[in-house]
């Protein structure tokens, strides 16, 4: 460092710790600006939480707001459009689907699944359903899970294999009802989708991170590419599902903001101060499960054309604490002619108890 160099250097100093004071002057103006609520979540009280949403966007000056945030019903209705249009979905009476079911994460499993599922005769009437499981060389496992006018029943389980199904402990188990719109199991009927819920809750915009289709989504079927490309991550619209049963669980629900279809759906748990929302109730009564830390998160993959004027996905990603497993969908089929007879209930799990020859080489 040359002579006029250090005689410059001081005043250099000077104005870099000037231009430091000046920088934690305006950063604790700023401060003083936050306010207690400030890193709060949504949660805690209606619009707390979008100060915290503008900062994460770096948006300024973020003034809490819902201005330009859609109606539930917006939401619904461009979904239901999104799936083909009410026109389109109310003509399908039936719907048959193989499956190449995949374990992944947990111990390994492949296998098909058959799923047939009817439209009630009656518009109070439950939807009929019923799924067999078998393994790769045809031979027959089990009847899973279904669906019928008592309600839903599920598999008696791996140590029981052979045992009597369980009775559904809510609406939905067996797959029944709403989660067969969601999954895609029959089209959405939008009028019984919004009676399975008591309300639904708008909670804002939300980035979510879907899961690649991965190799096993080779095997899908259906018409056209993706609608929306697996493994992208995407701005989605969160509602939560307040049931309309009691013993019904909530449901996180996310809606794809650009085309509206749904991406992922997720178990809340069950609430003790059912019917208000567990996200103002008494926080030592509520037992809601937040969105993105379900035990159980189910993710839509391989929106593509079923060939009818229909949309429906062929991939979904069922993640839980111990396990993953993938659903492809390798053919569904609309209006086939199904009889009721296709729906007793089992029971037991093995293929003769309905008519369907002897049990040998089950498991």
């Amino acid at each position: 460092m040359d002579a006029s160099q250090k005689a410059i250097w001081p005043s250099m100093m000077m104005v870099a710790v000037a231009s430091v004071a000046v920088g934690m002057t305006s950063l604790r103006m700023q401060a003083q600006a936050v306010s207690a609520h400030t890193w709060e979540t949504p949660q805690s009280a209606p619009h707390v939480g979008d100060f915290f949403q503008c900062i994460y966007d770096q948006h300024w000056p973020c003034t809490p707001s819902s201005d330009g945030a859609p109606s539930v019903d917006q939401i619904l209705i461009k979904y239901e459009q999104a799936l083909g249009g009410a026109a389109a979905l109310s003509k399908i009476n039936t719907r048959v689907i193989t499956q190449r079911r995949f374990q992944d994460i947990g111990s390994p499993e492949d296998q098909y699944l058959l799923r047939y599922t009817k439209k009630p005769a009656l518009e109070d009437g439950r939807l009929l359903s019923i799924m067999s499981d078998s393994a790769l060389d045809g031979t027959f496992l089990r009847w899973v899970n279904g669906c019928d006018a008592k309600g839903g029943y599920s598999w008696s389980g791996r140590k029981d294999p052979s045992g009597i199904p369980h009775d559904a402990k809510n609406s939905t188990d067996g797959i029944c009802e709403q989660e067969l719109y969601l999954y895609g199991y029959f089209p959405l009927d939008l009028k019984r989708l919004r009676n399975a819920f008591q309300r639904l809750e708008y909670k804002g915009v939300h980035k979510i991170f879907q899961p690649a289709a991965n190799p096993m989504g080779e095997v899908a079927g259906g018409k056209g590419p993706d609608i929306i490309p697996a493994g992208e991550a995407r701005d989605t619209y969160l509602l939560l599902g307040v049931p309309a049963t009691a013993g019904d669980d909530y449901q996180w629900l996310y809606f794809d903001i650009k085309t509206g279809l749904l991406l992922r759906f997720a178990s809340a748990g069950n609430n003790p101060n059912w019917p208000n929302s567990p996200l103002v109730a008494n926080p030592e009564l509520t037992t809601l499960l937040p969105a993105g830390a379900s035990a159980r998160i189910v993710d839509l993959l391989n929106y593509r054309r079923v060939g009818d004027g229909t949309i429906a996905p062929f991939q979904f990603v069922n993640q839980g604490p111990e396990t993953r497993v993938r659903g492809v969908i390798m053919t569904m089929v609309d209006n086939a002619p199904v009889d009721d007879s296709v729906f007793l209930r089992p029971k037991n799990t093995l293929r003769s108890d309905k008519g369907f020859g002897s049990d040998q080489g089950a498991k």
